[in-house]
């Protein structure tokens, strides 16, 4: 048996980086998959801009009940777009974890086998013996270990294989340590390491139990990339949606015209995070909103609010006013939030005046 172990050592370091890499393309195919190609229209811009494109046919005719069922229909649309992704996002992140707890179990199976053959080798040694199909089987075993997390490793004297981790900690060697994971349901509002389960490796010395957590660590391989998915790239994902869910309902709120609200019929308040308070960072309020979001219950009641708003007002709009649906045109999409009239005026007392808006000159009915 000859066996060049630079070169075995970077054919493992290769396959847990590949692993790493195939688990995360599976996790977020599934996110594609869920947006489509963007000539297909699936994805929530192509909902919202479906969206606008009704806003602009309704403020030509803003009193047709027929493109006013038709605007209402696109809101509830683009509403169960945002609730579907959010609901796919919220499942991915909790399938990370049973997958997590199926490479762990593997893993612990791997370095008990891995432990077995090193016993084996080392006996076989002490008399002289071959031990090159034993040393055969403990590559295959390591090479499967390698797909699920990043090793290193050294040969001892004594034909010995230890087994660490990227960052030193032993698992296997002329014994096995393990690794503990527990799963629990996970929300937008749950994260490592307050309320999410950590990766953690039980070591026995002395009778002692000892218990590492490596979760911030370098993890690599399947593990790893499940990791990095469950607390990085899902969790931002989410976070993105709920920022596009608040902004949408805020913007189209400003204009007087509540289309979207959370479930208790309100929009979320905008408050800033405070990440520095303790014991537990302080969040936005409007976390998870994309799984929540809704149509204006009041709209659904009735749907002329579309045309008049739906903040009380002492002015009643006719019925072919478009002053809502313009603004909502104007400033609930694109880049334009609103319009500031600036500057200064000298407002002179020329003569005596009766009231304050006599003085300023300004004449209404």
């Amino acid at each position: 048996r000859t066996v060049d172990m630079t070169l075995q050592r970077d054919l493992w370091t290769q396959v847990s980086a590949t692993s790493m890499q195939d688990v995360q393309v599976q996790y977020l195919q599934q996110i594609q998959n869920f947006n489509g190609p963007p000539d297909k229209e699936f994805s929530i811009a192509a909902k919202i801009a479906e969206l606008r494109d009704s806003f602009s046919a309704l403020s030509d005719i803003p009193d047709d009940t027929q493109a006013l069922e038709a605007t209402l229909n696109q809101a509830h649309i683009v509403a169960d777009k945002f609730n579907d992704y959010a609901d796919l996002l919220t499942q991915l992140r909790n399938d990370t974890q049973g997958d997590l707890q199926s490479s762990i179990n593997n893993v612990n199976s791997l370095l008990e086998e891995i432990t077995s053959i090193n016993i084996q080798i080392r006996g076989a040694e002490n008399f002289s013996n071959s031990v090159a199909g034993l040393q055969d089987q403990r590559d295959i075993a390591i090479k499967a270990l390698t797909e699920e997390i990043d090793i290193t490793f050294f040969e001892r004297s004594d034909g010995v294989l230890v087994v660490q981790t990227r960052e030193g900690l032993q698992l296997a060697g002329d014994y096995a340590q393990s690794l503990d994971f527990e799963s629990v349901p996970l929300s937008a509002n749950q994260y490592y390491p307050e309320s999410a389960s950590g990766l953690i490796v039980v070591s026995t010395a002395n009778g002692q139990e000892n218990r590492t957590d490596i979760t911030d660590r370098i993890v690599g391989g399947r593990i790893g990339g499940l990791l990095e998915l469950r607390d990085e790239t899902i969790p931002s994902y989410h976070a993105q949606l709920d920022e596009l869910a608040y902004q949408m309902a805020s913007r189209f709120d400003a204009q007087g015209l509540q289309l979207f609200t959370d479930q208790s019929g309100n929009v979320p308040l905008g408050t800033a995070p405070d990440p520095n308070a303790l014991p537990l960072p302080i969040p936005v309020p409007y976390v998870d909103f994309a799984r929540t979001i809704q149509v204006n219950q009041d709209i659904d009641n009735d749907i002329t609010l579309l045309q008049s708003g739906t903040y009380n007002s002492d002015i009643t709009l006719p019925s072919g006013d478009n002053s809502v649906i313009r603004r909502v045109l104007e400033f609930g999409f694109g880049d334009v939030a609103y319009q500031e009239a600036v500057g200064t005026s000298d407002l002179v007392n020329i003569g005596g005046a009766a009231d304050l808006q006599e003085w300023l000159g300004l004449n209404s009915t």
